[in-house]
């Protein structure tokens, strides 16, 4: 029997399970279907010097020179593992189409991942099709979007050092921004840390789980309540890892 401790332990897992890694799963919901016709590209890192390193990602390569102290995020696939690693964004771009040209109230303004920030990013518009403009006067040293970028890659990277991850790479994405902002050893803590998560509640849901074990994984794309069919999809990996058997 799942004791109500248990049952907390799952909630608060489910909320930093998203990425995998400690961040929250429940913004991803309307994300999880990966758009159509996007790149795909193995991400990697190699080191030049001591104090820059070039860094292999889904549109090319890109070289960061010292510890960047203001990143944009284009979406909250990229402002979640940003705010999991402590480092705070100076502009962010949503998924939606409007908000304030500041969040000066993220906790309000942000869903679901708004409390964890404490500064007040700028409004760089939709995160797939961001505001130049509004980038460029941010004044970024470090700009993190996703493959779905890729049409805005060489404006941006004249702007800042861009790096653009692949959207299913969990472990690869965290791994990449940790490295980019020097929190490379807190990221693999994290990485650990949510495994151990994973084994511990599949035990604890164990029993609910064989009893129970099709399950029905819907997205909301409004005005649509659809069905996930991906098996590449983030929210398929986390009910699959903890024993769920999805059906379509």
């Amino acid at each position: 029997m799942v004791t109500g401790q248990e049952r907390k332990d799952m909630n608060r897992f489910l909320q930093l399970r998203f990425l995998g890694l400690g961040m929250l799963l429940t913004v991803a919901i309307a994300a999880c279907q990966r758009p159509a016709n996007s790149p795909k590209a193995t991400s990697e890192i190699s080191s030049t010097s001591d104090s820059c390193q070039t860094v292999v990602h889904a549109l090319g390569e890109t070289e960061i020179c010292g510890q960047p102290q203001r990143t944009i995020a284009l979406g909250p696939y990229v402002l979640e593992p940003l705010v999991a690693l402590d480092v705070q964004p100076i502009g962010f771009a949503d998924h939606m189409a409007f908000g304030p040209e500041t969040y000066d109230n993220p906790s309000e303004q942000i869903p679901y991942i708004g409390e964890r920030i404490t500064n007040q990013p700028a409004n760089v518009g939709v995160a797939f099709t961001p505001s130049i403009e509004a980038i460029a006067k941010a004044q970024p040293d470090l700009i993190i979007g996703t493959e779905f970028n890729a049409q805005q890659y060489e404006t941006l990277s004249k702007i800042a050092p861009t790096l653009l991850l692949e959207y299913y790479d969990i472990e690869g994405s965290l791994r990449i921004i940790a490295k980019a902002v020097g929190r490379s050893d807190a990221a693999e803590q994290l990485i650990a840390e949510t495994e151990q998560k994973v084994i511990s509640t599949r035990e604890a849901f164990s029993d609910f789980a064989s009893a129970n074990s099709k399950a029905l994984l819907l997205f909301s794309n409004p005005p649509q309540l659809s069905i996930s069919k991906d098996d590449q999809e983030l929210c398929h990996i986390l009910m699959k890892d903890l024993g769920f058997q999805l059906v379509s």
